[in-house]
């Protein structure tokens, strides 16, 4: 969840935030952060929530959630992803340009 933790201190909106992710999540969601479950759902309207709200287009913004995920892109399960090796030619590229 760290996007959501990121949103959170960057925009400082628990509610806001809240129900800009229900209205996607749907129908079952659970209001208290504390007690969601890491669920693909739950992930999808993370991720729509953040695209569709602009959570992370400002340059501060998107920098402060790099530095969020960036351990997690270290995690085992994640490292050989798609996502992280795009990310990583991605940075590659940056590098060098």
């Amino acid at each position: 969840m760290s996007s959501f933790e990121t949103a959170r201190a960057i925009i400082g909106n628990d509610p806001s935030i809240i129900s800009q992710i229900q209205v996607r999540f749907g129908a079952g969601f659970e209001p208290n952060f504390e007690n969601w479950i890491d669920t693909p759902k739950l992930r999808v309207a993370l991720g729509r929530t953040a695209k569709e709200k602009n959570w992370f287009k400002r340059q501060d913004f998107g920098a402060e959630w790099a530095s969020a995920i960036a351990a997690c892109l270290e995690n085992s399960d994640i490292r050989e992803s798609d996502l992280a090796q795009q990310l990583k030619s991605l940075r590659k590229w940056i590098d060098h340009v």
